[in-house]
């Protein structure tokens, strides 16, 4: 018998405590990850959580819940601190989904989270947008969209998507303190993500070079500063990058 887990308890097992599915005996074999994502492209280009396929041996993607055909998926790019993924598999002229933009969601509006949630097959469920920007920067950089759509395990990856059908979000969370508290990846921050992520397989974060420092009275007289803005300016020209743009103290 195989098992199944989604990633995302591990992830609130670290932060609360939470431990919302069982732990394989030492004798069993590995369970399998189970998750979902969505084709944004018809040659198979997908999106889906960073969580779902961290630390993945082989990724199988099934398209149509009573098919026998599996499709290996390659890695295209990932990154963790927005849990954002891209996966392709071959072939061509696979439906794709639309993407809208999350920008324009009003709170109470209606939303639909699709899903295979606990490996029961693919499933809707709807709900509505009960906030926006929710800041959990434990779980993601960007803020995100608060649901009371019901996201169960297995539901990781997949797409929230409007009245319209657009998709305006990725499902990535749930908080198991409460009911009816999901949250979802604004899609809009996510399509800034995927060109990089599609050319260089992961995100290029900003670096200035900065280190900042106590500025005490011997300090300040050894660099014979009178201001604190000043200390901060002289550490960094001398660090990269900044000195690689010719960045030179006025003082």
């Amino acid at each position: 018998m195989q098992m199944y887990r989604d990633p995302f308890f591990d992830m609130l097992e670290q932060m609360y405590g939470f431990r919302g599915q069982p732990q394989p005996q030492n004798n069993t074999p590995r369970p399998h990850s189970l998750g979902t994502g969505f084709l944004i492209r018809e040659d198979g280009l997908i999106v889906t959580n960073n969580h779902v396929i961290a630390g993945a041996d082989e990724i199988e993607v099934q398209i149509e819940e009573k098919s026998d055909k599996m499709y290996q998926a390659k890695i295209i790019g990932s990154d963790e601190r927005t849990d954002i993924a891209l996966i392709k598999i071959e072939g061509k002229n696979f439906p794709s989904v639309s993407l809208g933009s999350s920008s324009d969601l009003q709170v109470g509006e209606w939303v639909a989270a699709f899903g295979n949630p606990f490996g029961q097959g693919h499933t809707l469920t709807k709900g509505i947008v009960s906030a926006k920007g929710r800041n959990l920067s434990e779980i993601n950089r960007f803020p995100m969209i608060q649901t009371d759509t019901p996201i169960n395990p297995g539901n990781s990856g997949g797409p929230l998507v409007n009245s319209r059908g657009q998709v305006i979000g990725v499902n990535a969370a749930i908080d198991p303190r409460a009911q009816g508290m999901g949250f979802a990846i604004p899609i809009d921050e996510v399509k800034k993500l995927l060109p990089q992520l599609e050319k260089s397989g992961h995100l290029r974060k900003g670096f200035l070079g900065i280190q900042l420092g106590d500025l005490d009275p011997q300090a300040a007289m050894q660099l014979d500063l009178l201001i604190w803005m000043a200390l901060l300016w002289r550490v960094s020209v001398k660090a990269l990058p900044l000195k690689k743009q010719d960045c030179n103290p006025t003082m």
